[in-house]
């Protein structure tokens, strides 16, 4: 049995590989053929995910600390000076769009007002991974580039932030017996000072180990500086969540403060960690199929209804927020303010913190709504709109006979 474990393993590697070079050489992303490839796995060869879902809390624990840290490493304070208030802006404004829009379809729809906002908060955000392959492929202008990226990066990190805070106070709820309207309200009251106490604290911690790996860690550790680095980030993110800080929040201002210092290794660490975010992309992306079979939809074909609201509410929230960020700053070309309304897919962090919530909430004991099967359908057709448009638009330069982007 085990033997064949690994060899299904490797088998997985090489999949996830074959997905992205063929989103190379067709601009079709990998997300659509990895999720739906677990999909008809689950169908055809997997039964079922017993034996893995135990162990998803600590592999979701450790992919969400490696991705923010990838995210921390590739923010470039030079970028940052130039644009960090627009792209904080923009970033914030099409975070809360999306939150408000998608938690009141959901509510509407007859969830509960804090599972509503718990999937709200985890399909906010954009997929920086995703979103800044698509403008590098596109060959966007460079203005355009940087603002996709940071504010990827940015409103990644904040859903993070808020979707792992939503879950912590609902099972504390729960388990308290306290779980219910006025507990969220009650949650809400004090988020300003919880989020101030945690952004400080973990900005606190984040800077101090980025020091402490420069001036420590970085010279005894030898050619295992990345490890070092590795291991530095899974103390600081268990640390600060011991301290009541926020471990996602440390870890991503010790990769950022790591990425701007001067070290002959950086380099290879952006290598080292792209590779380490790769396996947990492929994975989760192939899980999230796997535990969405599509008995799920012919048996409840309501939950097609709630994703294609749930999509119409991100691609409502896109389109007001890119709009009103143009307008204020005045992006004349118009094809720069497209590009910023349909880049609004879905992708790894979603499906981690989806795959978190269900397991959190089984093992609480909570009646679970149907946040994987949600998940699934906004990753997909966000993935498939923004495909399509891409498509369109090579197609127009085409015809146009001129490069595409201009």
């Amino acid at each position: 049995m085990e033997d064949i474990a690994i060899g299904f393993l490797g088998a997985f590697i090489f999949a996830g590989i074959c997905a992205r070079l063929f989103f190379q050489k067709t601009g079709i992303t990998d997300v659509i053929l990895l999720l739906l490839g677990g999909m008809l796995a689950a169908a055809f060869f997997v039964p079922t995910t017993a034996g893995l879902d135990s162990y998803v809390p600590i592999i979701g624990t450790f992919a969400l600390a490696m991705i923010v840290f990838s995210e921390g490493l590739n923010l470039s304070l030079a970028h940052l000076k130039h644009s960090a208030f627009p792209v904080l802006f923009f970033g914030f404004i099409s975070f809360a769009f999306a939150f408000i829009f998608i938690f009141i379809f959901l509510f509407l729809f007859g969830w509960q007002l804090y599972d509503a906002a718990l999937m709200a908060a985890i399909l906010a955000s954009v997929a920086p991974e995703i979103t800044g392959s698509v403008v590098e492929e596109l060959r966007a202008r460079d203005r355009i580039r940087n603002i996709v990226k940071l504010e990827g990066i940015f409103s990644d990190a904040l859903g993070l932030v808020l979707s792992l805070a939503l879950l912590s106070a609902i099972i504390a709820g729960h388990e308290s017996g306290a779980l219910g309207n006025d507990a969220l309200a009650s949650l809400v009251t004090r988020l300003p000072v919880l989020l101030a106490y945690s952004v400080l604290a973990s900005a606190a911690l984040g800077t101090i180990g980025a020091l402490l790996w420069k001036k420590l860690f970085c010279r005894i550790a030898g050619r295992f500086e990345h490890l070092s680095s590795l291991g530095l980030a899974c103390i600081l993110f268990a640390f600060s969540s011991y301290l009541g800080a926020n471990g996602v929040l440390a870890v991503f201002i010790f990769g950022f403060f790591l990425g701007n210092m001067k070290h002959e290794t950086l380099d290879s660490l952006r290598w080292f960690q792209e590779e380490i975010a790769f396996f947990f992309r492929t994975f989760f992306f192939f899980y999230l199929g796997l535990i969405v079979p599509p008995q799920a939809f012919l048996s409840q074909p309501l939950l097609i209804v709630a994703g294609v609201l749930v999509f119409l509410a991100i691609a409502a929230s896109r389109f007001l927020a890119a709009s009103g960020f143009a307008s204020i700053w005045h992006m004349g070309q118009d094809y720069d303010v497209k590009l910023l309304r349909f880049l609004s897919q879905r992708g790894l962090s979603a499906a981690i913190l989806a795959a978190l919530a269900i397991n959190y909430y089984a093992r609480a004991g909570m009646p679970t709504p149907p946040f994987a099967e949600v998940a699934f359908l906004a990753i997909l057709f966000t993935n498939i709109a923004s495909t399509g448009w891409i498509f369109a638009q090579a197609r127009r330069s085409l015809t146009d006979r001129r490069p595409l982007g201009e």
